[in-house]
This record gives C-alpha cells, structure tokens and sequence, in this order.
C-alpha cells in the first residue's frame, strides 16, 4: 500500500491500492475514510490536514474505544464508521494482520490527590481512636510516594510527595537595611 515506502499512507496511495485490489468499496469511499482517520489531527494549514496517514492513525481507525455508558452504567466499545472497510483493506495486506490479540484495556477510575490525603487523614484518626501508634510502616510506605533515599535520580509522582521548604520569619532580619528604632512604639508583628 506504502508504494514510496515514506511509512505513510497517503490518500492517492488509498485509492491506487483499492484499484489494483479491486476491492468491493462503494465509490468515494476512499475519501471518506480518509477523513475519518485524519479526524483529531491538529493542524495548522490544509497542506497539514491532508498529510499522509501514520500507522498509528491507521490501527485508531480499525481499534474500538472504551467510553462510559451513563443509561447503562457500564463501559462500552465504540468502534469508528468505516472500520470493516479498514478491515478489509488491512487484511488484503496480511492475512496474518489481526492474528496477535491486542490487550483489552478498560480504564480504571483515578484516585485524586485530596482522596489519598482523605483515606490518610481518616486512617490516622482512627489509629488515635484506638489507642494504636498509627498505620503500621507498609501503610505510611504507600501512602507516600516519595520516600526519603540516598537516590537523587528519584522523582516525585504526586504532589503530595513534594518536599516543601518551611519558611519562618526571622524578627532580627532588617528589610532593605533600614535599621529600625530600637527605642520607638512600634511594634514588630
């Protein structure tokens, strides 16, 4: 299909292979499906927009994708328009093409920040409650992601795993060097 063998499929490159194919598509359909895999490309010109297909955009016309049914209350998959034509012309390349399952993927729900900081808080509380020393060392340990090591390639994953430089207001320090008059009424906050 790639005949310049760039590793893009252009759209004059689409239509050449379904000729020589003589694949049973319906006329424009080519073009059609053209637009469909380039929809979501950011671009910036129409030269940009009408780039050759990459084969990531080709595999994302042919994948279904995950998306949260609110009547149903369950994931479904959401498959493109013209996936079975992509199928088909894919399949005229390899026979073999599909044969390596693909890894089925359903989203988990992400755990916020505040979350964690929450289940943490409570889990203490009720370490005083009951009279214990607290969550033992595995809980603390998972709780924060950042733990304190002699590796300083480490890097943090949370926010909540930022050490944070504590900050205290020196009353001696003179701002600006302005010595202020030790003997005057004004106070010092």
């Amino acid at each position: 299909m790639d005949t310049d063998f760039d590793d893009r499929v252009s759209l004059q490159e689409l239509i050449e292979y379904i000729k020589l194919k003589e694949l049973p598509f319906t006329e424009g359909i080519e073009e059609k499906m053209f637009n469909d895999a380039i929809r979501g490309r950011g671009f910036i010109n129409e030269k940009q927009r009408l780039e050759p297909l990459s084969h990531e955009e080709v595999a994302a016309s042919v994948r279904g994708r995950h998306r949260w049914d609110t009547k149903k209350k369950s994931w479904e998959v959401f498959y493109r328009p013209y996936r079975n034509y992509w199928i088909v012309l894919l399949l005229t390349v390899n026979k073999r093409i599909f044969a390596l399952p693909m890894p089925k993927i359903i989203p988990t729900r992400i755990v916020a920040q505040y979350e964690m900081e929450e289940e943490y808080q409570h889990l203490m509380a009720m370490s005083k409650l009951n009279g214990t020393q607290g969550p033992n060392a595995s809980m603390i340990q998972g709780m924060n992601s950042l733990q304190s090591s002699s590796n300083t390639q480490q890097q943090s994953t949370t926010v909540s795993g930022l050490k944070r430089a504590t900050f205290r207001r020196n009353l001696d320090k003179n701002e600006a060097n302005i010595q202020p008059d030790k003997g005057s009424t004004i106070k010092i906050a």
